[in-house]
């Protein structure tokens, strides 16, 4: 009888034990070093500074961009930025609303506005809308987006009227 008592005593120790642990929610310094993250994006972006952008993904980051295919690593996501950036100069502002998250991973849910300006033209007005971010901290203690999509508040344009038929 006192055998089943300590086999059973190990048994719940050894279930309570293996128990998965709760990570620990962002810390007031995650969430600033995240919010910084989306300052050095935006400064990147509007200085133009490819590398700057870049070093704010991780390795197998993925982006989804509006009315576009997915950028699926670094690779993918530099000539896609690389991309855009040949085409335009633009302003943009990021404004995170909701940062959550626990342990080593964290979302992101803001606003941004942005300005393009392309090459050898005038500035488009101003797109406003919102995106998403997966985050995850790096060994260093850094983060670095996993995931990133935005998408315009306004509907694309509607496509131009067809040519009028030729008189005969």
């Amino acid at each position: 009888m006192i055998h089943h008592r300590l086999l059973l005593a190990w048994l719940v120790g050894c279930a309570v034990a293996c128990q998965p642990t709760k990570p620990a929610p962002l810390t007031q310094a995650d969430e600033a070093a995240i919010k910084a993250g989306d300052a050095a994006f935006a400064k990147a972006a509007t200085a133009g500074d490819l590398p700057g952008i870049m070093a704010l993904y991780a390795d197998e980051a993925v982006v989804l961009p509006p009315a576009m295919p997915m950028a699926q690593g670094k690779t993918a996501i530099e000539e896609l930025f690389g991309g855009m950036m040949q085409q335009m100069s633009v302003q943009l502002e990021l404004t995170p609303k909701i940062i959550e998250g626990a342990g080593d991973r964290a979302t992101v849910v803001g606003i941004y506005r942005l300005v393009g300006t392309p090459k050898g033209s005038t500035a488009m007005p101003p797109e406003d809308g919102k995106y998403v971010l997966a985050l995850q901290r790096q060994a260093d203690g850094s983060w670095k987006l996993t995931r990133d999509a935005w998408s315009p508040d306004a509907p694309p344009p509607a496509p131009p009227a067809p040519a009028p038929a030729p008189k005969k």
